[in-house]
C-alpha cells in the first residue's frame, strides 16, 4: 500500500499519504532547487554593441512590424548600455509560428537561448513581447544560460514574473493573455519597490541576478535572500510548470513566506531612512499604505479568491523591526 511506504528526508521518516503528501513534495522541490545553487550565482559575462540595430531591416522580416515597435519602445525606455544583450540577440534572432504543441500546453509561445529563436503557436502572436523580453535580456556562452533574472534553473519563477510584469509596463495587459504567472508578477512588483524600478530594469536587461541578490542583501540576510528566490521558483513549479503535483497549502505557504519576506526588506529600509533622517510618524504611515495598498494579500486559485497574507502579519513585521532600534508604534499607530 501506497500509505504505508516511508521515505527519508531531512526531517526525518515521512510516511506517505494524503497528510504528508505536502511534505513530500517539499522534499522533491528542495531537490530540484538545490538552495546552494542560489548562492553560487555569477556575474554574467560582459558584452560590447555597436548599440545599433537596422529599424529597416527588421520591418522587411517576419513579424517586422512588431520587432520594430518593440526596438522603438526599448530604446525610448532605457539607456543603451541597458541593451547589449537586445543589440546583439536581436540581428540573429528567429521566430517561427508552429501549429502543433510541443511544450506545455498552457506555454503560448517561447524563447530558446542556445539557437536564439522564438517559436509561436499559430493563435498566440499576442505574447510575442514577452518572448522578445526574454531575447532582449539574455546571453547564452554553451555553459551557462544567462536570462533576465534567472541563471540555468535558478532564478526562473523571478525571471518569469518580472518578464510579464515589463511586458506588461511597455506594451499593456491586453497583449498577453499569460495568467500563469500572476502570483510571480505580483510578487516582483513588490520586490521592485523595494529595488527601485530603475535599478531592477537595468540589472533585468543585463541579465544581472547576482546584482538582484546583492541588491536583496543590503536589506535581508543570505538565508532570507535565498527563501525568496527559492520559494518564487517553487511557486512557479507547482501552479505553471507541473500543477500534477500541485499542494494548495504548500502554494500558499511559499507564497506566504516570500510576501512576507518582501515587505521585511522593505521595512528594514524604512528603519534605515528613519535613523538618517528622522521620517515623521505620517510619513512613515503614507509610505507603507502605499506599500501596502490594500493591506491584505490574495491569490487566485481556478478562479476561487485565497488571502495568502493580512494586516496582521504586517503589523507584527513593522513593529518588531522598528523595536530593533528601541523605536515602539503601537499597534492602532500603525493601523491608523
Amino acid at each position: 500500500m501506497l500509505s504505508n511506504l516511508l521515505l527519508v528526508t531531512n526531517q526525518g521518516l515521512v510516511q506517505v499519504g494524503e497528510l504528508t503528501k505536502r511534505k513530500v513534495i517539499d522534499y522533491k522541490l528542495n531537490k530540484k532547487y538545490p538552495r546552494e545553487e542560489i548562492v553560487k550565482v555569477k556575474l554574467p559575462p560582459k558584452v560590447i554593441s555597436d548599440c545599433y540595430v537596422d529599424v529597416s531591416e527588421l520591418e522587411r522580416r517576419r513579424f517586422g512590424e512588431l520587432l520594430s515597435h518593440f526596438t522603438r519602445v526599448l530604446e525610448r525606455n532605457f539607456i543603451s548600455l541597458d541593451l547589449d544583450y537586445f543589440y546583439n540577440n536581436i540581428k540573429t534572432l528567429s521566430i517561427r509560428k508552429i501549429r502543433d504543441r510541443i511544450i506545455a500546453e498552457q506555454t503560448r509561445g517561447e524563447y530558446f537561448i542556445d539557437t536564439n529563436e522564438i517559436l509561436l503557436y499559430e493563435d498566440c502572436q499576442d505574447t510575442i513581447y514577452h518572448e522578445l523580453f526574454h531575447m532582449a535580456s539574455s546571453w547564452y556562452g554553451g555553459t551557462v544560460a544567462y536570462s533576465g533574472f534567472s541563471q540555468d534553473d535558478v532564478g526562473l519563477g523571478l525571471d518569469e514574473g518580472y518578464t510579464e510584469f515589463l511586458t506588461r509596463r511597455y506594451f499593456g495587459k491586453g497583449m498577453t493573455s499569460s495568467v500563469t504567472y500572476e502570483d510571480q508578477v505580483n510578487l516582483v512588483y513588490f520586490l521592485e519597490k523595494v529595488i527601485g524600478r530603475a535599478k531592477m530594469e537595468s540589472l533585468y536587461m543585463k541579465a544581472n541576478l547576482k546584482g538582484l541578490l546583492r541588491e536583496m542583501r543590503v536589506y535581508l540576510t543570505q538565508e532570507e535572500t535565498v527563501d525568496l528566490v527559492s520559494n518564487i521558483d517553487k511557486t512557479r513549479y507547482l501552479y505553471v510548470v507541473n500543477k500534477s503535483e500541485f499542494s494548495l497549502n504548500l502554494y500558499l505557504e511559499y507564497l506566504r513566506e516570500s510576501y512576507l519576506i518582501i515587505f521585511r526588506a522593505f521595512v528594514r529600509k524604512l528603519v534605515k531612512e528613519y535613523q538618517q533622517s528622522w521620517l515623521s510618524n505620517t510619513t512613515i504611515d503614507k509610505r507603507v499604505n502605499d506599500f501596502l495598498e490594500d493591506g491584505n494579500i490574495r491569490t487566485y486559485i481556478d478562479g476561487t479568491p485565497y488571502i495568502v497574507a493580512g494586516l496582521d502579519d504586517f503589523i507584527e513585521i513593522f513593529v518588531e523591526e522598528f523595536y530593533k532600534i528601541g523605536v515602539y508604534f503601537g499597534e492602532s499607530e500603525v493601523r491608523k
